[in-house]
């Protein structure tokens, strides 16, 4: 559609063009569609959660579903609650229906399939909210295997919008012509990694900025973290023997320390094709581990600022985020002074 933020626009931008873009769709023409496809889907089984509608928003309130559940939105900060539908009603100030507090909440865990609006959607998945984060929170109480279907006029999906690394995802689109899959885009060097990592019995989420992270502070800029907090892999050689150097994004490596560390002369940056054959993996999206051969790894001490750190899955455009302690214990490095004073 014409009129689309450029690349690299922000959230905000976007949100400005889905309002002025919804303020065209006729919802009233949309929404008996929209329900006859998800109503023809075939999954829409057991409890469903759905949503009280804004004035542009597709109102599922006459959904068939086994058992229907709504949220309910707090008036000034707090988390989403969820509830079975036909409970008494408040108008909250937004100027939508929804349950009172005072309404007995349901357990998310017990939800089977997932309805969530946004002002758009984008076909990885990525869904563009309306600032508070609530939904992004909510959704992640849901079990791992639930469909969440993000609902919408298919004039409000897009190629691409900017995704943040706490953004809950959509695993299916739901419009006025059909309900689909979100479209798999990690690239295949990611999705190995990820096979490699379920290996080793860690369950990872690997988040893809296509519009890249080659660099920390990108990196940490796309996720929202400090440049402290991304993990580097760091490919080298010392006297020829390739090994991996984990460094937080603020830190440089001291080759010299290197070097000792590992018993040798002389540390070196390994070139593109030792690191690619040493690793399996292109420089710039090395993961700290996962490789088709074991390796020799370290990892600097200033790691220990973060409990939690994001490293490169597998490509120069997807991160991902790990527990130091299973960062350390699955690349099995020993830590050592690396970083440059």
């Amino acid at each position: 559609m014409t009129g689309q933020p450029g690349r690299g626009a922000s959230k905000d931008d976007w949100r400005e063009w889905a309002r002025r873009t919804r303020a065209a769709v006729e919802f009233e023409v949309i929404t008996p569609e929209v329900i006859t496809q998800l109503e023809a889907w075939g999954e829409l089984g057991g409890n469903v959660l759905t949503y009280m509608p804004l004035a542009d928003e597709v109102d599922l309130s006459r959904v068939a579903a086994d058992r229907l559940f709504v949220t309910r939105t707090p008036h000034g900060g707090g988390e989403l609650t969820v509830h079975e539908a036909g409970d008494e009603m408040e108008m909250h100030p937004f100027g939508f229906l929804q349950p009172l507090e005072s309404a007995p909440r349901a357990d998310p865990a017990l939800i089977d399939v997932a309805l969530v609006p946004g002002l758009a959607f984008d076909r990885a998945g990525v869904r563009l909210g309306r600032g508070s984060g609530y939904y992004d929170r909510m959704l992640k109480t849901l079990r791992p295997t639930v469909p969440v279907v993000g609902v919408t006029p298919g004039a409000l999906v897009v190629e691409r919008l900017p995704r943040h690394a706490h953004d809950a995802m959509m695993t299916h689109l739901a419009t006025e012509d059909d309900v689909i899959p979100v479209r798999d885009d990690l690239p295949d060097a990611s999705r190995r990694f990820v096979a490699a990592a379920g290996s080793l019995g860690l369950d990872i989420e690997v988040h893809h900025f296509p519009e890249g992270t080659k660099t920390s502070q990108e990196a940490a800029d796309a996720i929202g973290c400090p440049v402290s907090a991304i993990a580097k892999s760091l490919v080298f050689t010392v006297d020829g023997e390739a090994v991996v150097a984990l460094l937080p994004g603020d830190k440089r490596l001291d080759t010299a320390k290197l070097a000792q560390v590992h018993g040798g002369a002389k540390a070196r940056r390994a070139d593109l094709d030792t690191a690619r054959k040493a690793t399996g993996y292109a420089a710039g999206g090395t993961p700290p581990f996962g490789h088709p051969k074991p390796m020799t790894v370290y990892a600097d001490e200033m790691l220990r600022r973060h409990e939690l750190v994001w490293a490169a899955g597998g490509t120069p455009t997807t991160v991902f985020p790990i527990a130091l302690d299973d960062l350390v214990r699955l690349s099995g490095a020993t830590w050592a002074d690396l970083a440059e004073k």
